[in-house]
């Protein structure tokens, strides 16, 4: 065949497997566009954009090169293109070799696959939720062993805000119920509360046997330097702020508090007085949990996506599940995986479900279009599938291991949030690799039917 033939071949047989493929990949990361963080949304929308940009530079450029290398810097043969190097037939036979035993086997397989989903599904329950983002430096790192010196100092470095909004704070009433919410909060918090300030603590302080009332106050204010005053109260005098220095709480925990604190001063403010919890300490709890939480949601949707995409393609409810059934089973054996390695789930982790779709069914997605291109040709399922695997395992494997060796690099970051997000992303690869050459081969024989091609649709490619 001519070189030029060869690269029409190849649009027409590879170009919608990979499109497909892509359209596929690119459904499971917009489940990252979900997430209410912006950052998760922003990351999937990096890789959806880096992956219709690798697919249109191997569309354009690869092919291209490739076919300038044919044309002009081969020693042309009498079929007119190059020859082909047989080093990696070793390869092939071995892959073909291995696929034989797993349909031997095909049922011990499935079984022993479903039951370590099942195992890993359960331990996933037991991972930890890491948000404390001083866990995520290096331990050693200057900054951090001086803030944590401050805080053995001081005793406390966070802080939460209570804002006290009212018409007439300054009213001996609202002074009295400020300053028994300031007493309240130490008292009832012990164990969290270290100290409070507010303008009725700063006058207790100054004026230890004077009287909260609105002429007392109203001087004491009047004498406070402008920068001093303007940390708690404003130019109305409407609106003050009570500040809670705390202890260091995890995400849990921390929420927890904010709930029972929001609890307390529900129960303690003045009809014509509104009091709310802020500050950065709320902002990070927040955060850390939109960052953590909604794992189940984005890759329930991922896989939701994905499934309707590929129906929406081939046409048939079979040939959508086909793709997802092995990348479903990775999610149960990631979760495992981080278990037995006493990795918990992080901002960078929490997302590993989206990207576990969108690597794994690239893969799967291959395979199987190139299983029902050999079906066309006559071969029975098994030597079908044999044949599938042997041809597109090479490239799968290939891929896996250019994708490993990329993020191989994260491991040796100083950061632990990055170095156990490099250490689940290469497990997780590695399992997806493993369920399309180990989990699939099986399914796909065991649901094809037909002894002479598949009784699913297959497509143009």
């Amino acid at each position: 065949m001519r070189y030029d033939k060869i690269f029409k071949t190849t649009y027409k047989h590879m170009g919608p497997s990979v499109l497909i493929a892509m359209v596929a990949t690119i459904l499971g990361f917009t489940a990252l566009f979900v997430s209410p963080v912006p950052m998760i949304a922003e990351f999937g929308k990096t890789l959806t954009l880096g992956l219709v940009v690798s697919f249109l530079a191997a569309l354009i450029i690869l092919t291209t090169s490739l076919h300038i290398r044919d044309k002009y810097f081969c020693d042309h043969t009498e079929t007119g293109s190059c020859e082909i190097p047989q080093e990696t037939k070793w390869l092939e036979m071995v892959l073909s070799r291995i696929t034989r035993t797993v349909l031997a086997r095909k049922y011990l397989i499935l079984g022993l696959c479903l039951a370590v989903t099942v195992w890993g599904f359960i331990s996933d329950g037991k991972v930890g939720i890491q948000t404390d983002i001083e866990t995520f430096m290096p331990q050693d790192t200057a900054e951090l062993v001086q803030i944590r010196e401050l805080r053995d100092l001081m005793g406390s470095t966070d802080q939460l805000s209570v804002m006290i909004q009212g018409d007439d704070l300054l009213s001996t009433k609202s002074l009295l119920r400020i300053e028994e919410i300031r007493a309240g909060a130490e008292s009832d918090f012990p164990d969290i509360v270290q100290s409070a300030v507010s303008i009725t603590g700063l006058y207790r302080e100054a004026l230890p046997d004077g009287e909260l009332s609105r002429a007392n106050m109203s001087d004491f204010l009047d004498n406070l330097p402008m920068t001093h005053r303007k940390l708690f109260i404003d130019e109305t005098r409407q609106t003050t702020i009570m500040t809670l220095n705390i202890a260091r709480l995890e995400n849990g925990p921390l929420r927890d508090f904010i709930a029972d604190l929001n609890q307390y001063l529900e129960s303690s403010s003045l009809i014509d007085m509104e009091l709310t919890v802020t500050g950065k300490a709320v902002i990070d709890a927040e955060m850390m949990t939109a960052l953590t939480g909604g794992r189940l949601e984005m890759t329930l949707i991922g896989i939701g996506l994905v499934f309707l995409g590929l129906l929406f393609i081939y046409r048939s409810i079979l040939k959508a599940v086909v793709p997802v059934f092995p990348i479903s089973l990775i999610i149960g054996w990631s979760g495992g995986a981080m278990y037995l390695l006493g990795i918990d789930y992080t901002p960078l982790t929490a997302t590993m479900g989206a990207l576990i779709i969108g690597i794994g069914t690239e893969f799967t997605i291959l395979l199987m279009e190139r299983y029902f291109e050999e079906r066309e040709k006559g071969l029975s399922k098994e030597e079908a599938m044999i044949t599938t695997v042997g041809k597109i395992g090479k490239p799968i494997l290939a891929s896996a291991l250019t994708t490993i060796g990329g993020f191989s690099a994260l491991v040796f970051s100083d950061f632990l949030i990055l170095r156990e997000f490099g250490i689940v992303t290469l497990l997780n690869i590695t399992f997806c690799l493993i369920s399309s050459l180990i989990v699939l081969p099986p399914v796909i024989v065991m649901l094809d039917r037909k002894k002479t091609q598949s009784v699913l649709p297959v497509s143009s490619a």
